[in-house]
């Protein structure tokens, strides 16, 4: 794997080429620390991408959930001229939020589809 780095912390710009056993070496506050970070960061982005990506449309949707419960309870308020709301629709969202929403597999974020 080549990578190249270019106005990163101390260094302007390099290349290095990581293959097997790869060795940093260096003067002090010579990027080495710079170096190894960025490699670190490179691996962890794309390790497990699918997981990350899931549980990113998993939290969004249970945001979005948690709006959609903050807006209804507003509106029947308003309708209703009450602040409880029935047992029967908090246990609508309850079902959602607890059962429905984590065996969704979702295709985009804005797209809270089953797939």
């Amino acid at each position: 794997m080549k990578i190249r780095l270019k106005n990163i912390g101390i260094i302007s710009d390099s290349s290095l080429e990581i293959k097997g056993l790869t060795v940093i070496t260096g003067h002090n506050n010579s990027g080495k620390t710079t170096v190894g970070k960025v490699i670190y960061s490179l691996i962890d982005a794309v390790s497990n991408i699918q997981q990350k990506s899931r549980n990113d449309r998993y939290h969004y949707a249970l945001a979005e959930l948690d709006k959609a419960y903050e807006e209804f309870s507003f509106r029947y308020s308003l309708k209703h001229g009450k602040d409880e709301i029935p047992n029967e629709c908090l246990h609508i969202f309850f079902y959602i939020k607890t059962i429905i929403t984590p065996k969704l597999k979702f295709s985009h974020p804005m797209n809270l589809s089953n797939t």
